[in-house]
């Protein structure tokens, strides 16, 4: 009996707790959300929430583009980023959690670092303050009123090339059919720089209204687009004869120059379409319209 005990006893020793696999952690980035965009100025707080199901967190790293930022090793697991010391553009925030016993797990977002606003008085046409340029990256405007910029897809900050080479300015160059759900273009997502939005589709009529005239050689330069206003209260908004697809990316062209300028507002009815601004060389072509919500279009922007 007694060697049968020590048998048994024997037989379990060999199943203890230190025997078991070790589960790795978990890791998320809580804050900011992907693709949050930040001014120069700003001061950017890093959330992650890092657990250990059998163990214990020892410490968890914050890397900026591949490059180690900070370390901390006691909870809460909270970074804190300058964005000024982060040059304009698409910038990659990864957290990396590892236990005690060196198992490790990581988590990644993207945040768009945007320069300090420029100055831009705008014109005001029917009492709305317009831009005088298109936007190029989130949070930039273009250098001249006669270049055309990058396009988006309605309530997305992601923007695209217009021509040549498909790419995005966060730096995934892979084409997303992105169609944006909820009734508005949302602030979070807002591309225009800080003090401007999206003009709303009545917005946009009021800029019909105040009278326009097709030009293709907008101050000499060759550039064919619509002054909207009168007077010396006008803005030009250019027209461009090749646009891209909304299902791949893929460019088209026609044999005249032609535009849309996205709105804020969505389709009442059709949650899949938002209303924009479309014109051509025909003066009878200058009109709102509801299309596809994935559609890459250009932004003229209104003061806040």
């Amino acid at each position: 009996m007694i060697v049968a005990c020590l048998a048994v006893t024997a037989l379990f020793s060999g199943c203890s707790k230190d025997d078991k696999e070790n589960q790795p952690p978990t890791c998320s980035i809580t804050a900011p959300e992907n693709n949050t965009q930040f001014t120069t100025g700003e001061s950017i707080t890093v959330t992650v929430v890092a657990e250990d199901a059998d163990g214990a967190i020892t410490e968890v790293k914050l890397y900026i583009d591949n490059v180690e930022h900070s370390l901390k090793t006691v909870f809460p697991y909270n970074f804190t980023i300058n964005a000024g010391e982060l040059t304009p553009g698409t910038h990659t925030l990864k957290a990396v959690a590892k236990d005690n016993e060196g198992a490790q797990a990581e988590a990644t977002v993207s945040i768009i670092i945007v320069a300090v606003p420029e100055t831009e008085a705008g014109v005001v046409i029917n009492g709305i303050t317009w831009a005088t340029r298109n936007i190029a990256a989130p949070g930039q405007f273009v250098e001249s009123p006669e270049d055309a910029g990058m396009v988006y897809q309605w309530g997305s900050n992601v923007a695209w090339s217009n021509e040549g080479p498909l790419t995005a300015s966060d730096g995934n160059n892979t084409w997303r059919n992105l169609s944006e759900t909820g009734n508005t273009w949302t602030a979070a997502k807002n591309p225009c720089p800080t003090g401007w939005r999206l003009p709303t589709k009545d917005e946009l009529q009021s800029l019909i209204s105040a009278g326009h005239t097709y030009t293709d050689n907008y101050n000499e330069t060759g550039i064919a687009g619509r002054i909207f206003g009168t007077g010396g209260n006008t803005i030009f908004l250019p027209a461009v004869n090749v646009h891209r697809g909304y299902v791949d990316g893929s460019l088209y062209y026609q044999s005249y120059n032609f535009s849309y300028y996205w709105s804020s507002t969505s389709h009442e009815s059709d949650n899949t379409k938002a209303w924009l601004l479309y014109f051509n060389f025909n003066d009878s072509y200058v009109y709102t319209d509801a299309v596809v919500r994935a559609s890459p279009f250009f932004i003229r922007c209104v003061k806040e």
